[in-house]
């Protein structure tokens, strides 16, 4: 099943099939929660961004042109209901942040774990714009095209995104490094 069988399965929930819509659900869920996931930092908050995200969708469906595949929709739509919870919880500096489930396998030693862990709180200090080109990027593994397709935005923008969140980063560590 390719995008041909995304736009079949759109075309069909648009026309009120239920069962289209809970296999476009089905086919999508574990990319939704990833993106949600990274972009929190912990399964709670991850949950309830990928089902506001099918909220949404079945809200919003009829609106997908085709302009775009349906998955670069789909990651719009959870990254742009992740930055609504954000500003609605106020939540960004002190979130309680979990190693991601692929990078916590048990092969890593404390120290790593413990970087891990650290790097993945400093990137939840990120303006919600850098932090989402960073996850589409480095976390997804996109193209800035395909990241700049999501996001709406010039491809440059999001190098520039990427550079502002690097120098970010460097500092926060830094920082952290004069503190200890």
């Amino acid at each position: 099943m390719g995008v041909d069988a995304d736009k079949q399965l759109v075309m069909q929930a648009c026309a009120g099939s239920n069962h289209a819509f809970e296999a476009l659900v089905t086919r999508h869920y574990d990319f939704m929660y990833r993106i949600a996931y990274r972009w929190c930092g912990n399964r709670a908050d991850a949950e309830d961004i990928t089902h506001n995200t099918f909220l949404k969708m079945a809200d919003h469906l009829q609106d997908f042109r085709f302009q775009s595949s349906f998955r670069t929709w789909l990651c719009r739509l959870v990254i742009n209901t992740a930055k609504d919870s954000l500003r609605r919880s106020g939540k960004n500096d002190h979130m309680m942040v979990e190693i991601p489930e692929d990078l916590s396998d048990g092969r890593h030693n404390a120290e790593t774990h413990t970087y891990t862990h650290e790097v993945f709180a400093l990137i939840q200090k990120l303006p919600p714009d850098q932090r989402a080109a960073l996850i589409l990027v480095f976390a997804e593994g996109m193209t800035y095209k395909e990241a700049a397709d999501i996001e709406e935005c010039p491809e440059g923008t999001i190098s520039w995104r990427i550079h502002e969140a690097r120098k970010s980063l460097t500092y926060l560590i830094e920082k952290g490094a004069r503190h200890e």
